[in-house]
């Protein structure tokens, strides 16, 4: 009788072991469709504050073809920042921010394009492009952070290293401020 106790205890642990390894697993393979979904989300903003940035060059070019300085024609899409890491999307963005506190700041000192509806939709479009790349930054850095606990805290860190997880960076760009 003792034996058969033993057996089926046995048994149990190992069924809940079993268990929690498989829950384990899918939870990463969930983790990292999440992540995958927000860091799509980022890509499209980028794309978009992009496209926004070329606009209001396109304006300006128009306006004051001498005080501007020639710039580099980058073709991105949503698809190109596929192929980037996280770090190198920062640092697109960040590139994309620059260029658009140099349109912006050109743009106080011509307030008869500043006025221009083209410019003043534009403005508009690029709030509402900031605020998506903001709430997609804050949404991929909470999943991020959640995946990042899951790979270090015990037990699950075992799986991590296992199916060979590793931790991931966050996205940290700022917000345009217009």
């Amino acid at each position: 009788m003792p034996i058969l106790i033993t057996g089926i205890s046995l048994f149990i642990v190992s069924l809940i072991v079993v268990l929690y390894i498989l829950t384990t697993i899918n939870l990463f393979k969930r983790l990292v469709v999440q992540l995958a979904i927000q860091e799509e989300l980022i890509n499209k903003a980028i794309t978009k504050r992009y496209l926004l940035f070329q606009s209001f060059y396109q304006i300006l070019e128009s306006h004051l073809k001498d005080d501007l300085k020639p710039r580099e024609q980058k073709e991105i899409s949503g698809e190109t920042l596929t192929h980037l890491s996280i770090k190198e999307k920062e640092a697109f963005a960040k590139e994309i921010e620059e260029g658009l506190y140099q349109v912006l700041e050109l743009l106080k000192n011509h307030d008869d394009i500043k006025q221009s509806f083209d410019v003043l939709d534009l403005i508009e479009k690029l709030h509402e492009a900031e605020d998506e790349l903001q709430t997609a930054q804050r949404k991929y850095n909470s999943e991020v952070s959640y995946y990042n606990q899951k790979v270090v805290i015990f037990p699950s860190h075992i799986i991590a290293n296992w199916q060979k997880y590793e931790k991931r960076l966050f996205f940290e760009v700022d917000a345009v401020k217009i």
